[in-house]
């Protein structure tokens, strides 16, 4: 018998998430408990179009050394079983949505030891899983963009380092860089230059640019040193906007960000602090509603 523990998001409201919802009863888990048999759902996320729900399920398999990871989906409205879309045995992850519901995204890992994890697709209801394109380092974060055409990622440069992974030594990592790929296609785009390290980015409404997080430097440290920056989806340099002295995180667009008309800002998602495109200081303490301006 295999039992399920959930790791929920911070952001969510209890009291909304538990609201007019049957739970199964909660299992305790004690000295008796073979943790082997718990199954574990992270990363669970909801079709635009608010009918299905997709999330990672970890797993161990006897005769398997490591746990197995695959994507399940389960309909909203309670009318069907949850169950696995993909069937690898190693891991999968990231599940991620087309804008109009219909495709799923996600990172999977290849059956070989030396395999990375790469981008792909499958219909939403199952079937067929086709790998978008091949990176050498692998991807990671993957996101689509609002009209649907491109889906984004991170990807590391260069090699992996040879020297003892237990000793730090600045300046030897490697730099994060952001891509994209036509959803046709398998040719995989640079978006941002080499030499630099996004940390997050986000799509702008119109699929024409990125706010990033960015850094200079390669290693994990640099991401203290990060400031906001602005690039263009067809790739080019990034331009930074405003000057931070604090991290930030959770990037994402104002409603407004499909008028290029209008002034676009960049918020993080706490509300904690705007930014204008066209640079000043951050202004603290507000939150987006329905409208901008």
């Amino acid at each position: 018998m295999h039992n399920f523990m959930t790791k929920t998001n911070s952001n969510t409201n209890r009291d909304e998430a538990t609201q007019d919802t049957e739970f199964s009863p909660r299992v305790p888990v004690t000295a008796k408990t073979n943790l082997k048999d718990i199954r574990i759902a992270t990363d669970a996320t909801i079709s635009p179009d608010g009918k299905r729900a997709a999330f990672v399920v970890a797993e161990w398999v006897p005769e398997m050394p490591r746990q197995r990871a695959r994507i399940w989906a389960v309909k909203t409205d309670g009318s069907s079983e949850a169950g696995a879309l993909t069937k690898g045995t190693r891991a999968d992850s990231y599940p991620r949505w087309s804008p109009d519901s219909q495709q799923l995204a996600f990172i999977s890992r290849g059956e070989g030891e030396k395999d990375r994890p790469q981008v792909h697709v499958m219909a939403a209801e199952g079937g067929e899983v086709r790998q978008v394109c091949k990176m050498p380092n692998g991807a990671s974060d993957l996101s689509w963009s609002p009209d649907g055409k491109y889906i984004a990622f991170l990807s590391v440069d260069g090699r992996e380092p040879v020297s003892d992974p237990k000793i730090f030594t600045p300046g030897q990592g490697r730099h994060r860089r952001l891509w994209r790929v036509r959803i046709d296609s398998d040719t995989p785009e640079p978006v941002t230059p080499d030499g630099q390290s996004i940390w997050q980015y986000a799509w702008a409404p119109d699929s024409e640019q990125f706010a990033v997080f960015f850094a200079n430097g390669p290693d994990q440290t640099d991401w203290y040193r990060g400031q906001i920056g602005v690039v263009m989806a067809h790739g080019g340099t990034i331009r930074q906007v405003g000057q931070l002295i604090h991290q930030a995180s959770a990037l994402t667009w104002s409603p407004d960000g499909s008028r290029r008309h209008r002034i676009s800002r960049v918020v993080r998602a706490d509300g904690a602090g705007i930014l204008t495109l066209n640079g000043g200081a951050l202004l603290p303490g507000r939150k987006w509603g329905t409208r901008s301006g």
